[in-house]
């Protein structure tokens, strides 16, 4: 078999699929065209269906050596392109892994109010309204990476603004707030309404309310906070 053939012979079934350059398209039908050997294993190849030979412009190939070497380099470059686009997911797929991995910080500072059960029992409601945001693609879940306590101060001042609040709802002021920030990413890709981005990570404050030593309860939460 000439070296023609057997290297035209290994691109028939890229050609027939559409996976060949313009370039190497014209080079294999100008050898279809002089070649009944290989325009038979054409056939083959292709068959029941009908040949539909590529449409190209002509091109002056010259030596058919010096087009097997253009047509190595290019498989080649396309080899490495592909293997450089596999390393790069799946280093992205690691990072992913070991950021939503991290363990959540806790910050608790300083209160002379609140002692850290009555946070904890605060900081449990957070990570439950976090972990509820319901994502594109289902069983996945929003990273928390941390959950502080501002500061007592802060808690004050968000309890003279929200007692309001409790009264149209139970007919008594809140007693106590308590407030925390956290910083999360939400569900992988997204959120199932389309409103957060899993690519970027959000700043939000939590304002929490109770009345005389009751359940915590959310009273307002999201970003714009300036505490």
């Amino acid at each position: 078999m000439k070296k023609e053939c057997s290297i035209n012979r290994d691109l028939l079934p890229l050609y027939l699929e559409g996976q060949v350059s313009t370039e190497t398209a014209n080079y294999i039908r100008d050898h279809l065209d002089t070649c009944d050997e290989c325009r038979a294993e054409l056939e083959t190849l292709s068959a029941p269906s009908k040949i539909d030979y590529i449409a190209a412009e002509e091109v002056d190939f010259g030596d058919s050596d010096a087009v097997a070497l253009k047509i190595i380099k290019h498989n080649r470059r396309r080899k490495i392109v592909l293997n450089i686009i596999k390393l790069l997911i799946l280093l992205l797929i690691i990072l992913g892994i070991y950021d939503f991995a991290k363990p959540t910080t806790i910050s608790y500072g300083t209160s002379e109010i609140y002692s850290k059960q009555d946070m904890d029992d605060a900081i449990d409601l957070i990570k439950e309204r976090i972990y509820n945001i319901e994502g594109i693609v289902s069983d996945t879940k929003s990273k928390i990476y941390s959950i502080s306590y501002t500061n007592d101060d802060v808690c004050q001042q968000e309890l003279n603004e929200h007692k309001g609040q409790a009264i149209a709802k139970y007919g008594v002021p809140y007693s106590e707030c308590i407030v925390f920030k956290t910083e999360m990413r939400p569900p992988l890709f997204g959120d199932k309404h389309h409103v957060l981005n899993s690519y970027l990570k959000y700043s939000w404050g939590w304002t929490l309310g109770r009345i005389d030593d009751g359940d915590w309860e959310v009273i307002t939460f999201g970003g714009g906070y300036t505490f």
